[in-house]
C-alpha cells in the first residue's frame, strides 16, 4: 500500500516575515529569505507541524497527495491536520494537532466547538479519556512545563477568535496540575461556560463540575 506524500507550503502573501516558524523548526527546513519565510529543504521536514502552530498569520499548510503516477494532474489537498472541522471528533484519527503549542487560534475545527483541555498527565492517567473527549475538540498542554507565554496564553486567543460553545478542563489532583484550570478561567473570563474534571493519581475521577459550568 502506497503512502501519501506530503509537502509543506508557505503563502508569501500572508507571511509577514516574523520568523517564528524558523525558530520553531528544529530540522532547519525553513529560513527567512528576503524578508519572507521559505521552505529551503522539503526533505528535512518531519511534518510534525511545529511551524504551523507557531505562525500567527496562518500562512503555513501541509499538503498531502498520492505518489501514484496515475494521480498526476490531480490537485493536492490540505492534510487533515490543517483543515479539520468543528464537529468535534474527540481523541483519535482526525484530532491532530492536539498540542496547544501547535494549534493555530484560527484553526477551523475550533470555531464554535466544545473545547476540551487536557493537562498532559490527566489524558493518560484516566481510562475515561476517550469518553470524556467524545464530541469535543481536544487539546493538551502541561501547566508546569509549558510556559504561559506562547502556550497557555494561546488559549485566550482561541477563546477570543473561535468563540467556543464551552471549555472543559481535565487535570490531575496534584497541586502543579491545578494551573490548567486557572489558565482556562483566565481565558474564559466569565463569558464562556467552563467545566472541569479532576482526576486522582489512581486514574479515577475525584471531583467534577459538569452540570453547573462556571460563568
Amino acid at each position: 500500500m502506497s503512502r501519501l506524500a506530503r509537502r509543506i507550503e508557505i503563502d508569501e502573501d500572508l507571511c509577514d516575515g516574523c520568523g517564528r516558524c524558523v525558530e520553531a523548526c528544529a530540522e532547519g527546513a525553513i529560513a527567512l529569505v528576503d524578508g519572507k519565510a521559505k521552505v529551503v529543504d522539503q526533505g528535512a521536514c518531519d511534518f510534525m507541524g511545529a511551524c504551523v502552530g507557531s505562525c500567527p498569520r496562518g500562512a503555513i499548510r501541509i499538503y498531502e497527495e498520492s505518489p501514484c503516477p496515475c494521480a498526476e494532474g490531480r490537485e493536492a489537498r490540505p492534510a487533515q491536520m490543517t483543515t479539520g472541522g468543528n464537529e468535534g471528533r474527540g481523541l483519535g484519527p482526525g484530532s491532530w494537532p492536539i498540542k496547544l503549542r501547535l494549534i493555530q487560534p484560527s484553526a477551523p475545527q475550533l470555531l464554535g466547538s466544545d473545547l476540551l483541555i487536557f493537562a498532559d498527565c490527566a489524558c493518560l492517567a484516566t481510562p475515561e479519556s476517550h469518553e470524556i473527549s467524545r464530541s469535543k475538540v481536544p487539546l493538551m498542554a502541561c501547566p508546569k512545563f509549558d510556559p504561559p507565554e506562547g502556550v497557555w496564553d494561546k488559549l485566550s486567543q482561541i477563546v477570543e477568535r473561535a468563540k467556543p460553545r464551552s471549555v472543559t478542563v481535565v487535570f490531575m489532583e496534584v497541586p502543579c496540575c491545578h494551573g490548567a484550570l486557572e489558565f482556562a478561567r483566565k481565558a474564559c473570563r466569565g463569558k464562556t461556560p467552563l467545566r472541569w474534571i479532576m482526576v486522582g493519581v489512581d486514574g479515577r475521577i475525584r471531583e467534577a463540575n459538569l452540570s453547573h459550568p462556571e460563568l
